[in-house]
């Protein structure tokens, strides 16, 4: 009987000592994490596009479907598409997986792969810019959660990429963790009788943290390029004709050309960059 005690005693106390290892743990991790810049993507292409690029068709975002249940994976491709729109760079037009199967012959497109002409022909009648194409390459659902993304922006006139990204977001990785709690705290932070909570949960929720890296990798889209106005023209004045003189001058005897007068058209040439020089 006094072993079974001593036995349960020590259950006990081991129990209360690894709780207490991961409170300080997780304490320690919110601590660094306020001291810490938020993660910035880095593995990210952009070129600044072209004027007019306004519509950007959605292509069904693909995930594997063993990632988790069809309800977690709808949650987090939904926190994806609502953060895209809030960026309100384009207008965005998805299109789902079966009217992408009726028009390109397969319910989803990847990053890599070509675009069937009968895609390319329905989208320009739609007056469609640009085609978005989003992999969920990772996703895991137990802490630390992590989430990797993969994504694309591409013209439909020619096929040049604008934009790409391929990004993990794991949230134990201090950056990751500090920018997911910054961004809980301006939009997601709950509180519970009246207070704020001091404990997140980004770090519990896939599709929570779906919304902070679909938020940081949008915010890298490009955009676009701004031509600037070219000078107006100085105003014409009037010039008032020379005064006649009786006196001839060399200059005129000769056909030389005044210091002061315009040179020729012929000594007139353009640089490599459009503008007017003169030679000397």
């Amino acid at each position: 009987m006094r072993r079974a005690f001593c036995l349960l005693t020590l259950i006990t106390l081991g129990g209360i000592a690894l709780s207490l290892s991961g409170c300080a743990t997780m304490h320690t991790h919110n601590d660094r994490a306020k001291t810490v810049p938020p993660y910035e993507p880095h593995n990210i292409m952009t070129l600044p596009l072209p004027r007019g690029f306004d519509r950007v068709a959605l292509l069904p975002i693909i995930v594997n479907p063993d990632f988790g249940t069809a309800e977690s994976l709808s949650n987090v491709k939904s926190a994806i598409v609502e953060e895209l729109e809030k960026a309100k760079r384009f207008e965005i037009i998805q299109i789902s997986p079966d009217a992408l199967r009726e028009i390109a012959g397969a319910p989803q497109l990847n990053t890599l792969e070509p675009w069937p002409d009968s895609l390319r022909q329905n989208l320009r009648q739609k007056q469609i810019d640009g085609v978005m194409v989003i992999e969920i390459t990772q996703l895991k659902g137990y802490e630390p959660i992590s989430i990797g993304i993969k994504g694309r922006l591409a013209s439909v006139e020619d096929g040049q990429t604008y934009w790409a990204c391929d990004e993990l977001f794991d949230a134990a990785a201090t950056q990751v963790y500090s920018g997911a709690k910054q961004f809980e705290g301006g939009s997601l932070m709950q509180t519970v009788r009246g207070k704020l909570k001091t404990e997140g949960t980004v770090q519990l929720s896939p599709s929570k943290l779906a919304k902070y890296a679909a938020y940081t990798l949008f915010k890298t889209l490009p955009g676009v390029v701004v031509e600037p106005l070219a000078p107006a023209p100085a105003p014409v004045s009037a010039v008032s004709a020379p005064a006649i003189s009786n006196s001839t001058s060399a200059d005129v005897k000769t056909g030389s050309t005044a210091p002061n007068a315009a040179p020729a058209v012929s000594d007139l040439r353009a640089d490599p960059n459009g503008a007017i020089d003169v030679k000397k």
